[in-house]
């Protein structure tokens, strides 16, 4: 089980993760591993509302865009390093886990125009599914609706809560609680994001992706 630092970044804690746990950063295998519907771009799928999106995204914040697109069956419009699943529409949720269990959960409320203001929450959180048992200590799984679309083995450093600085101060008490660019965690804070477009790619996708919305900050 990967033990880092709660708050790392998926980028710097790919070289640390074991080998044969690598899959749940790639979103493609994460859909295939949890029996859900996913197809890399280029292959045939049945008609139907699509999310394309990049497999791979270490950095976060839709890096690379998504886009809803209404495909008539067969192939995919061949979009390199992308994959399609079925488009879900509802409220979206990131819960947060420490060794297996739920601790907390933030639930997204998005308006008309794509800002999306957020809420924490504390009970009835769901389990973690046990495909992605025992692989990291710190875990965020987001969901629309009841749906996984993407797993991290960390938390968010955007709102670091002390119960998980201190569990993991246990294990090293020489962490300066400093995040990856060095600077001061973010505590007991939740925000809210900003869906914004995208633009036109060169495959003719229209679609968005995310930015923080700092007018949303809510202390906890």
């Amino acid at each position: 089980m990967l033990t880092a630092k709660p708050y790392t970044l998926d980028y710097i804690l790919w070289p640390l993760m074991d080998a044969a746990d690598r899959w749940i950063l790639n979103k493609l295998e994460l859909h295939l591993q949890l029996s859900m519907k996913a197809y890399p771009c280029g292959v045939d799928a049945p008609a139907g509302d699509y999310c394309i999106r990049p497999i791979m995204n270490l950095y976060g914040m839709a890096g690379g865009g998504f886009f809803k697109v209404t495909h008539a069956g067969g192939r995919i419009r061949n979009r390199p390093g992308y994959f399609a699943t079925p488009w879900v529409d509802g409220q979206g949720s990131w819960t947060y886990y420490l060794n297996d269990v739920p601790l907390r959960q933030t639930l997204g409320t998005q308006d008309q125009n794509g800002r999306m203001t957020v809420d924490d929450i504390k009970a009835g959180l769901p389990a973690m599914p046990v495909e992605l048992q025992g692989i990291s200590r710190y875990m965020e799984i987001e969901r629309i609706d009841n749906t996984i679309i993407e797993v991290s083995p960390r938390h968010f450093a955007g709102e670091a809560r002390q119960d998980v600085i201190d569990d993991y101060k246990a294990i090293d008490p020489a962490w300066d609680e400093m995040d990856d660019d060095g600077n001061p965690l973010n505590k007991n804070q939740i925000r809210g994001m900003q869906r914004v477009a995208y633009g036109q790619d060169e495959w003719g996708l229209v679609g968005w992706r995310w930015q923080t919305d700092d007018t949303t900050w809510k202390t906890v």
